[in-house]
């Protein structure tokens, strides 16, 4: 991007032997009074010590920088409570659904995307509503385990439908997904109880 142009400073016309005092209505008076009060403050205003140091000192500087690395630091443990959710999810399946994904198996793919949302709503629920990584692995450790069992308790239930994500039909995953989605809905609820 081109860097601004530069004002130049005109000088108002008056008849001869007139002199014209400036006006606050002038545009280019305005603007040549704000670059002689910035020319005025230059020895102090280029080394940017007194600026920065009170752009860094702001309430809002201070704020991100406690905060975002508490962000972070929840973030991961989340994210992490996540991965491990899924690959229990994975272990205890009856159908590999990863090795059904590899091969291109649609179904599979849409059951596992379904898991892995199903399983993100009450983390993320759980994530809103804590306060420190210590009450995060709680809650998320105790919403992974719920949800997990409502998981189980849904694939029992709805018993012919691995046979049929593996065959790869799609209609049935997205039944599949549908009860986890809504399990994990009321779980999600329950946690903001």
């Amino acid at each position: 991007m081109p860097p601004p142009p530069r004002l130049k400073k005109r000088r108002a016309i008056a008849p001869r032997g007139e002199e014209t005092a400036p006006s606050t209505h002038n545009v280019t008076y305005c603007v040549s009074a704000a670059l002689a009060d910035w020319g005025g403050n230059r020895a102090r205003r280029v080394d940017m010590d007194p600026s920065l140091s009170d752009v860094l000192s702001s309430a809002e500087v201070q704020a991100f920088a406690s905060g975002f690395p508490v962000m972070v630091m929840h973030l991961a443990v989340t994210l992490l409570l996540l991965a491990a959710g899924a690959a229990i999810y994975a272990m205890l399946t009856p159908w590999k659904e990863i090795a059904l994904i590899r091969e291109g198996n649609p179904a599979a793919a849409v059951a596992f995307a379904g898991i892995l949302v199903g399983l993100a709503i009450p983390l993320a629920v759980s994530l809103s509503v804590s306060t420190s990584v210590r009450d995060i692995t709680i809650w998320g450790v105790a919403t992974l385990v719920l949800q997990l069992l409502a998981f189980r308790v849904v694939d029992l239930m709805l018993h012919g439908l691995p046979q049929r994500i593996k065959d790869g039909e799609v209609s049935a995953a997205v039944v599949l997904v549908g009860a986890k989605l809504a399990t994990a809905v009321i779980l999600s609820a329950a946690l903001t109880g």
